[in-house]
């Protein structure tokens, strides 16, 4: 049950009483955090994975966010991890199975980030077998890449409005609002479900 300090804090919410504290926002907020090789001096095809990268994502209504486009004066480790935990979601492209996407990707599904792979058909057999397993897509050329990818975050949904990033204070009105208070852990799913056909988010 839902105690009578939590319907407080529920209900300052609400009427704008009180403010959720926010974190400091990061270049990657909203945006989709892109893992690729870049190492354009050992192999000559990087701009074009870029290029296809950059067209799917953007053909989806999302923008793509380069690391190595980025200006900053932090550690590069610490301000890479800043990143991914506040980008939107990640697509990894392990092309040339660049050990620093591997790492990118494996931190950015230890947060619960969504996370798109991809790999160029004539390299994915040299992709780890212990990754092959999950669902990769398979591209062939930069235009083929970008297609493929535009599908596959439309069709999962990933094109839309990040409505739960901006749930704050106004889903917090309709939970009150709309006497949808959660007294079951399990209810939640419902309640945000209803709360959010309930919303114009």
């Amino acid at each position: 049950l839902i105690t009578d300090e939590q319907k407080l804090l529920l209900s300052d919410l609400a009427e704008h009483k009180r403010i959720l504290p926010k974190k400091e926002e990061q270049e990657t907020s909203g945006k989709v955090f892109v893992s690729m090789c870049m190492n354009k001096k050992k192999y000559d095809f990087i701009e074009d994975v870029r290029y296809g990268l950059k067209k799917g994502i953007e053909d989806s209504g999302n923008t793509p966010y380069f690391i190595d486009k980025d200006v900053y004066n932090d550690n590069m480790i610490v301000h890479l991890f800043q990143q991914i935990e506040q980008c939107k979601f990640m697509v990894a492209d392990f092309t040339t199975q660049n050990t620093g996407v591997y790492y990118e990707a494996g931190y950015a599904r230890a947060l619960g980030k969504t996370t798109i792979f991809t790999c160029r058909a004539d390299d994915f057999e040299n992709v780890h077998f212990d990754i092959q397993q999950i669902h990769f897509i398979i591209w062939k050329d930069p235009e083929d890449l970008a297609k493929r990818l535009t599908d596959y975050i439309v069709r999962f949904g990933l094109d839309e409005k990040e409505w739960y990033v901006q749930i704050g204070t106004d889903l917090f009105r309709f939970f009150i609002d709309k006497s949808l208070l959660v007294k079951k852990e399990e209810d939640f799913g419902k309640c945000l479900n209803k709360a959010y056909k309930l919303s114009d988010f």
